[in-house]
């Protein structure tokens, strides 16, 4: 595996390569499926940085995440949408665990959306 730092500190940058690395190495994912992981790691990083002050990945925390899923409701993405991109933090989360960079799980309480199901067409 990759280690981004030792002292474990570390930017978002180095850690988004970092983790497509672990994806494509140790997870074995088509490219779809990891540009896929990065674009959602991405926004959450995006939110992070901008709405929670949080400067490195390091400083991820239940709060922030919670924060994060809050806001893609409001912005009235699907909860199958949503379910993903907490599917991919939890991801992101595990591979820095991983590499040391984090103790504990931020996303170990934060639910997942139920998934939307369709109601079946009556005859």
């Amino acid at each position: 595996m990759v280690t981004i730092m030792a002292d474990n500190q570390t930017d978002w940058t180095s850690a988004l390569i970092g983790y497509r690395t672990y994806l494509e190495l140790e997870r074995g994912l088509s490219q779809n499926s990891i540009q896929a992981y990065i674009r959602d790691i991405e926004q959450f990083s995006e939110f992070a940085q901008k709405e929670e002050g949080t400067s490195s990945p390091t400083g991820i925390e239940m709060e922030t995440v919670e924060h994060f899923m809050g806001s893609l409701f409001d912005r009235g993405l699907a909860r199958n949408s949503q379910a993903r991109m907490l599917s991919g933090v939890r991801s992101f989360c595990k591979y820095l665990r991983i590499e040391g960079l984090i103790e504990g799980d931020p996303v170990e309480l934060v639910e997942s959306p139920r998934p939307q199901r369709k109601l079946p067409d009556v005859l």
